[in-house]
């Protein structure tokens, strides 16, 4: 149901965390394997760094276009599945597919992982929250973005849903062209909370912005 999911090399700009550890936590490599290795190829893409004048400009938007049309399909397919996925009564699933603007829920029992579509934008903002009455001590969360070439592209980035703080809201920035994996866990042995998820891309890229100046024969900013 993954085959949609472009892995994208354009745009493949690694946050400055990327070299302070090689420990990715739970984002493990293994376990995702699967999915990432049924995201599309798109090497070629590479080109719209190397833009200089309005043909390789165009070249580059072209390819972006039908990138972006990829990752709108992407994000359909991940839409269409909507309410709790009845798999959730396991010890530990996924990954889930989580589209865009639009909550996904569930009932967290020991661990869920979930894998976006490649993100289009230099900025993604995550948004996870307990919907319910219970919740244990803490459910632990981690935020990973994994680079074209399967490979996390940071240390996985830790946060924690209490109590006292039921909400996380966080937008990244420098993510373009990386996809996203979240995971949440909890101790199996205590009652599992609800909760929803909700991950949104920002506006396209900057250095899109700069080729399509470029293609339309203006300085790029």
């Amino acid at each position: 149901m993954n085959r949609y999911l472009p892995l994208v090399c354009l745009l493949a700009s690694v946050p400055t965390t990327a070299a302070a550890a090689p420990d990715h936590g739970p984002c493990s490599q293994a376990e995702l394997r699967p999915v990432l290795d049924q995201q599309v190829p798109t090497q070629g893409l590479l080109l719209c760094q190397l833009a200089y004048d309005a043909n390789t400009a165009q070249v580059c938007l072209d390819s972006f276009e039908s990138l972006a049309q990829m990752v709108q399909r992407a994000i359909a397919l991940a839409n269409q599945t909507v309410g709790e996925s009845p798999s959730e009564s396991q010890d530990s699933t996924g990954p889930r597919l989580l589209g865009e603007h639009q909550w996904k829920t569930g009932t967290l029992h020991a661990r869920q992982t979930f894998t976006g579509p490649a993100i289009l934008s230099d900025t993604y903002r995550l948004e996870v929250e307990n919907t319910g009455e219970h919740l244990p001590v803490e459910v632990r969360g981690h935020v990973c973005f994994f680079a074209p070439t399967g490979r996390p592209a940071a240390p996985a980035q830790a946060f924690a849903i209490t109590r006292n703080a039921p909400r996380f809201d966080h937008t990244f920035s420098d993510v373009s062209g990386l996809v996203p994996v979240v995971v949440l866990s909890q101790p199996p042995t205590q009652r599992g909370p609800k909760y929803r998820i909700r991950g949104n891309s920002g506006e396209e890229p900057r250095l899109i912005a700069n080729a399509r100046a470029l293609a339309a024969g203006k300085t790029a900013q």
